[in-house]
C-alpha cells in the first residue's frame, strides 16, 4: 500500500473549492451585480 500523501489531499480539496469559488465568481460576473464587482 502507498502512503498517501496528506499534501496531495489537501491539494486536491483545496482545487476542488478554488473550481467552486472559479464557477460562483464567472456567473456572479455574468450577471454583473455588486457581487461580481466585488470579487
Amino acid at each position: 500500500m502507498t502512503k498517501i500523501d496528506p499534501r496531495k489531499i489537501e491539494n486536491g480539496r483545496l482545487r476542488r473549492v478554488i473550481k467552486k469559488h472559479l464557477h460562483s465568481f464567472i456567473k456572479a460576473k455574468k450577471e454583473g451585480g455588486v457581487i461580481g464587482r466585488k470579487l
